[in-house]
């Protein structure tokens, strides 16, 4: 039993020093674009945020364009970044049209 507690505080320890709040090293991004889906809320948000960070620009695929809107306001606002950064097309995985809308989109 001492020894299950032992090893389980050793993992904490490698935990916090090694995983824990280490950032990854700033990479330029710029010239690079990326399409986040989903980027309006959790780890799409975050991502997309990151990316501009690094100075990419972010597509916003979102379904609902409102929502899209507020998080692209919320996104430029905290990294500073110009509104060319985060460009929002709608996007709905779940139908086929709005795919085929996004891609001619985007080839255009």
């Amino acid at each position: 039993m001492g020894i299950n507690t032992l090893q389980v505080l050793l993992g904490l320890r490698i935990y916090q020093k090694y995983v824990c709040g280490r950032q990854p090293k700033p990479v330029d991004l710029t010239g690079k674009v990326y399409i986040v889906t989903g980027a309006n809320t959790g780890i799409g948000f975050e991502t997309a945020k990151a990316l501009i960070q690094q100075g990419a620009t972010v597509v916003l695929a979102c379904r609902s364009q409102d929502r899209a809107n507020e998080a692209r306001s919320r996104m430029l606002e905290l990294t500073k970044a110009a509104p060319s950064k985060a460009i929002i097309i709608k996007l709905d995985l779940c139908g086929f049209d709005s795919v085929k809308k996004f891609v001619k989109v985007r080839a255009s």
